[in-house]
């Protein structure tokens, strides 16, 4: 049937999130942001990266596995093994920069071998690129994911960097 949602849960974030979700990052909390929401949670904190990809990107992987290696020392990849296959459509590659606290790369496209399966188009702009990255905030975090980590059943093997990011 016809859902009728309570008002308070219509019409979407709003004017003032931005400035909500990072206090809420400034006092301990973490925020994680999936592909497609990342370019918005970057505009609206004000955060010091630039997310390069999306629909008009140089990349074109209309749903492909790109190989992804991981940075053993972030809690991101905790019990993970140092490579794994991403599902990757549209995603996005970002570029840190300066910031009082060092933004954290958890993986990073990988520079060579990039495709696993599916298909590419100008891979070599994602090559070598950071594809999660952790950014402090005050006492907290924001994660930012250029791929779905938890895509359908196809993702297996990413979804533990997902439940990672969303356990302290």
């Amino acid at each position: 049937g016809d859902a009728v949602w309570p008002e308070e849960y219509r019409g979407g974030l709003g004017p003032g999130a931005g400035d909500a979700l990072r206090s809420f990052a400034e006092a301990g909390g973490r925020i994680v942001a999936v592909s497609d929401a990342t370019p918005w949670v970057i505009d609206a904190m004000g955060l010091p990266v630039m997310a390069q990809g999306g629909r008009d990107a140089e990349a074109y992987a209309p749903g492909t596995l790109l190989r992804v290696e991981l940075n053993p020392s972030s809690v991101i990849s905790r019990g993970m093994p140092d490579q794994v296959s991403a599902y990757y459509a549209s995603g996005y590659r970002y570029t840190p920069r300066a910031w009082p606290e060092p933004t954290v790369v958890a993986a990073r496209y990988a520079d060579r071998d990039l495709l696993v399966a599916g298909f590419l188009e100008g891979g070599g702009s994602l090559e070598g690129a950071p594809a999660v990255l952790q950014v402090p905030v005050g006492e907290g975090e924001v994660v930012l994911f250029g791929f779905h980590p938890q895509r359908r059943a196809q993702t297996d093997g990413t979804f533990p960097l997902l439940f990672n990011a969303l356990w302290p």
